[in-house]
């Protein structure tokens, strides 16, 4: 479809998933296992866990 072979969408979503699943996956282990101290503290998490996934991808 629209002359685009399997080949390039299969690569199109393998290396996305290569990076993310990793990473989702550190997350969420992170996530269950950490107690953020408060409001602040939750807010700064998150934002750095954004940026290091900007970094990685």
């Amino acid at each position: 479809m629209f002359g685009t072979s399997l080949k390039q969408l299969s690569l199109a979503v393998a290396q996305p998933l290569t990076i993310g699943l990793p990473y989702g996956l550190a997350v969420w282990w992170i996530a269950k296992s950490h107690t953020p101290w408060n409001w602040l503290g939750l807010a700064t998490e998150i934002g750095l866990t954004a940026l290091i996934y900007l970094v990685i991808a």
